[in-house]
Order: C-alpha cells, then sequence, then structure tokens
C-alpha cells in the first residue's frame, strides 16, 4: 500500500468487521478495526493559502498523493470559496475498484504562505476528501524542528483535509532536500510550501491506514460523447440559419432569372448603399501595374496568364471594354496571381481580392450581406459517405463562375 492518502482508509481490529462502503461519505473505502498499538503513519499534509473568486486568500490544509492521477477539492472548501464549477459525469475509482461519480469540476490558484510561489490547479469536486489526518494526537518533541520552516506546523495534531494534489503536480512542488530526525522514523521532505513530515510514530488507541491510488475516467467521458455526436451525425450537422442568410435567401428569390441557356442571372444582397463605396481606381492600379512588372520578369508566368485570360474571354465571364464613361459608383477589384509551376493540375491561381478598401475604408465584400455556408462540414460529408456501398462523385467546372451578375451591377 502506498504512503500516500486517498478516500481509501481501512482501519483493523481483531474481529475483523467489515463495514459497508456506504456507511461513510468518503470518496473509496473499506473499513474494520484493529488492537492497539498501531504504528501511524503521516501522511504529506501541508497548509497553504488557497484565491476565492474574488482573489481574497483563505488558508487551507492540503495533501499531495503521488497515488492519485486528479486533483480533489471538497464541496465545502468549494462553497466557501465560491468558486465557478463546471458540470461533469466521470467516474473515479480505487483500491478494490471502489468508485464515485463526480459531478463537477472547479479551478483555483493554491500559494505557499509567503506568496513566493503561486499554482493554478484543476480540481475534481467531492463531498469529502478524506477523514482527520492524522487520525489521532501524536506524541512528539517538536522544539528539535524550531528552526525548521515546516509545511505544516501542527502536523502531529488531527485535522480535516480541504483537497488534494495529485501525481502531475507532486514532484513540481517538491525540493531536493531531506532531513532525517535521528531516534524516529521521521524525515522532512523539502517543498516549495515548506518541509512536509512523513514517516511513522506509534500511535495509541485506534488508528486509521489510509490508502491512495486514484484513477478517473474522463478520457473514457470524452471518447464516448465523440461516439455518440458521431452516431447522431446526420441530425447533428443540421445546418442552423442566421438572420444574414435568411435575408440573402429572400433576396435570391426575389431577383434571380435565367438566361436562354439556362444559367443563373442574381443581383448582389447588398446592405449599404454602393455609393458608400469611395474611390478604388488607383490602388486596382498601382496592383496591376505590379502585375505587368512581374509577368515582363517571368516569360512562362506570363505565357499561363494570357491563356487564363483569354479563356475567360472566350467562355463570356468577362467582356471587353471598348467605350466606356465612368459612373460615379463603381468599384474595381484588384488581382494578383499564385503561382506554383510544380503543380502539375493549377500551376496559376488568379485571385481576385473583393476585399480591397476604397479611399472611404470599405469594400465590395463588407457591404454585402453574407449567406453564410450552406454545405455540411467536412467530417459529416466523410462519414456520410462511406454509409453506403455505392456513391456518385461529380464536379461542377468553375461552379462559381457560371452564375452571372445582373449587367446593371457589372460596374461593381
Amino acid at each position: 500500500m502506498s504512503n500516500q492518502s486517498k478516500n481509501i482508509h481501512s482501519a483493523l481490529d481483531a474481529s475483523a468487521q467489515i463495514l459497508e462502503p456506504s456507511q461513510e461519505n468518503n470518496l473509496f473505502q473499506t473499513s474494520c478495526n484493529l488492537a492497539n498499538d498501531l504504528k501511524s503513519v503521516l501522511l504529506s499534509a501541508f497548509v497553504c493559502l488557497i484565491k476565492d473568486e474574488s482573489g481574497n486568500c483563505y488558508e487551507c490544509r492540503g495533501l499531495l498523493d503521488v497515488g492519485a492521477n486528479s486533483n480533489f477539492i471538497s464541496k465545502k472548501l468549494v462553497d466557501k470559496l465560491q468558486l465557478k464549477g463546471e458540470k461533469i459525469n466521470i467516474s473515479v475509482s480505487g483500491i478494490n475498484n471502489l468508485s464515485l461519480n463526480i459531478k463537477s469540476k472547479a479551478s483555483a490558484t493554491i500559494l505557499n504562505r509567503d506568496k513566493s510561489f503561486e499554482l493554478n490547479l484543476s480540481f475534481l469536486v467531492v463531498p469529502k476528501i478524506t477523514e482527520f489526518t492524522p487520525s489521532k494526537s501524536l506524541e512528539i518533541n517538536v522544539s528539535s524542528l524550531n528552526n525548521i520552516k515546516l509545511a505544516d506546523d501542527k502536523f502531529y495534531e488531527p485535522g480535516p483535509i480541504d483537497f488534494l494534489v495529485g501525481a502531475e503536480y507532486f514532484y513540481e512542488l517538491l525540493k531536493p532536500d531531506q532531513i532525517y530526525l535521528h531516534d524516529t522514523n521521521l524525515r522532512l521532505q523539502n517543498s516549495v510550501l515548506g518541509y512536509i513530515v512523513s514517516g511513522s510514530l506509534l500511535a495509541k488507541g485506534e488508528a486509521e491506514i489510509h490508502c491512495g491510488l486514484i484513477t478517473d475516467n474522463s478520457e473514457l467521458e470524452k471518447t464516448l460523447k465523440e461516439f455518440w455526436e458521431i452516431e447522431n451525425i446526420e441530425r447533428e450537422s443540421e445546418i442552423s440559419v442566421t438572420k444574414e442568410a435568411e435575408i440573402c435567401e429572400e433576396h435570391f428569390l426575389k431577383n434571380y432569372s435565367r438566361t436562354e441557356t439556362g444559367k443563373f442571372m442574381v443581383k448582389m444582397p447588398f446592405k449599404e448603399d454602393p455609393s458608400c463605396l469611395g474611390e478604388s481606381r488607383k490602388k486596382a492600379e498601382k496592383c496591376l501595374n505590379s502585375l505587368w512588372n512581374r509577368l515582363r520578369r517571368e516569360p512562362k508566368l506570363c505565357e499561363l496568364y494570357k491563356i487564363f485570360m483569354q479563356e475567360y474571354l472566350h467562355m463570356g465571364h468577362m467582356e471587353e471594354v471598348i467605350e466606356y464613361e465612368e459612373p460615379d459608383v463603381n468599384y474595381y477589384i484588384p488581382h494578383h496571381c499564385v503561382f506554383r509551376p510544380e503543380s502539375n493540375t493549377t500551376p496559376l491561381r488568379v485571385v481576385y481580392n473583393a476585399s480591397a478598401l476604397t479611399s472611404f475604408g470599405k469594400s465590395l465584400n463588407c457591404i454585402q450581406f453574407n449567406g453564410g455556408t450552406i454545405q455540411d462540414d467536412l467530417l459529416s460529408i466523410m462519414l456520410r459517405f462511406r454509409k453506403h456501398k455505392f456513391a456518385f462523385v461529380a464536379d461542377i467546372k468553375k461552379m462559381y463562375r457560371m452564375i452571372l451578375i445582373d449587367p446593371n451591377q457589372r460596374i461593381f
């Protein structure tokens, strides 16, 4: 058994009468009685400060336990500090697989008493950590400890445990120094909290044995939650429609039309009057001149750009302006290229920047309603794809360019 404590304890006697765990409100425990003159093991208790929600510090008593893989705090201390709890549903288990459901967790900052060290910890909230530690007053001469800074000045007197720090931070709190007390089985371990007294003493009367070894299944809870989310993927993946998306859909239904070839023609859903845009031509010209300079330096890129522009003209996705009287309200969209000669599929990609700001600090994108994302998230699509034996796959070539803009809005 470990010398560290948890909510697991045993009290043994000659009759070896086993008490049911439900008779105590501890985390996990098994109890029976044993004859007198049993050695009492001192657990790694310490006194420190802990902050409440307002930043005020209170003195409390904690326990270091290398046998626990979580930190625990009593419900009583959580209420006293008015800590904000977060609802969870996990179970922790100890010796003989005795377990307890944990319904909440909370975070708090602990400090040593001179406030030279502090540590923020996440705790699982339990009704009670353990019984008083030590269980009985111990007879010990403490005069030899007067010049030593102890983590718990009253380590020999029974007292409550308010919280427990597990293995994750156990060694972070310790320092590399130990003191052995002559003619005793006690040793003092240095820590950021002061010297922690541990070891064994002869205790008169009934004593309790504490054994610490606790695991929690928070990872199991997380995995199970993710499993159910995957199982409910179709229901969970329903698209939530925003107010802007509703406005966009209503605008589309009122303003769309079809050409003779069946293509859609739409109007842009402006939420502000385009007259607020301001001047945009100078920035677009500057971007164009920069592009020209690059094309002169890179003949291969220039050739690809020509092919791209010819395709645009051939497919009717742009038209040459021969005679043009510039209207008072307009927007010039700057464009640049992304050139990846190593790519076999798309060595050249032209980017149109409708988010470029005008002289008034506006852009074409920012004065339009956002229709939102209408497709499912990628995980939902992939899972749905794998549900059936056969899948039909298709691609709409240049899909967005197949949707035409109303001629009256092509000045933008």
